[in-house]
C-alpha cells in the first residue's frame, strides 16, 4: 500500500473517533440543558443508544476511507456536497438502526414508526449529521493539504541542508 492510502486510512480512522468524541460529548451537553435522554423510552434498552452512535460512524468509516483511499492525492478535493450526503448518511443510519432495534425489541412495527419520528426532529439526530458534515469537511481539506508529501513538521535544527 502507497503511503497516501495508508496516510488516508489512518487519517479516516482518527476523524471518526474525533466524531464519536464530539457526538458523546454534544449529547451530554444537550441532556443537560434540555433535561432530555437521547432516547426518551425506557423500554428500549441501554444498548440501542450506543448501537446507533457505533453503526452510523462505522459508515462514515466505511465512506471516508473510500473516498480518501481511491481518490488520488492530486486530484483529492473539498466536496460540500458529499460532506453534506455524509451528514444525511449518518442521521438515516442513526434513526433507521434505533428504529430496527426499537421494533424488534418489542416486537411491535408501528414502534419502528414512532421511533424514526420521534428521533428524526430530535437535537440528538440533527447533532449527529453536523457532526458527520464536519468531520467530513475537515477530513477532505486535511487531505487536500498532502501533508504526507512534505513530511512531518520539523523544529529549525531538525532540517537536513544545515548540516
Amino acid at each position: 500500500m502507497d503511503p497516501y492510502r495508508r496516510y488516508a486510512g489512518f487519517l479516516a480512522v482518527f476523524a471518526v473517533v474525533l466524531h464519536v468524541a464530539i457526538v458523546v460529548a454534544a449529547f451530554g451537553l444537550i441532556s443537560l440543558y434540555s433535561g432530555t435522554d437521547p432516547i426518551s423510552d425506557p423500554d428500549v434498552g441501554r444498548i440501542v443508544g450506543p448501537l446507533m452512535v457505533g453503526l452510523s460512524a462505522v459508515v462514515l468509516l466505511v465512506f471516508l476511507m473510500i473516498n480518501g483511499m481511491n481518490t488520488p492525492a492530486d486530484q483529492q478535493r473539498l466536496s460540500v456536497p458529499f460532506a453534506f450526503a455524509m451528514g444525511i448518511a449518518a442521521i438515516a443510519v442513526y434513526v433507521l438502526i434505533g428504529g430496527l432495534l426499537t421494533a424488534t425489541g418489542t416486537g411491535e412495527p408501528l414502534a419502528f414508526v414512532l421511533f424514526v419520528g420521534a428521533t428524526l426532529i430530535s437535537p440528538y439526530a440533527i447533532t449527529v449529521g453536523l457532526s458527520a458534515f464536519v468531520i467530513t469537511v475537515l477530513y477532505q481539506w486535511v487531505l487536500t493539504l498532502r501533508i504526507d508529501r512534505t513530511g512531518r513538521p520539523r523544529w529549525p535544527w531538525e532540517n537536513p541542508d544545515d548540516v
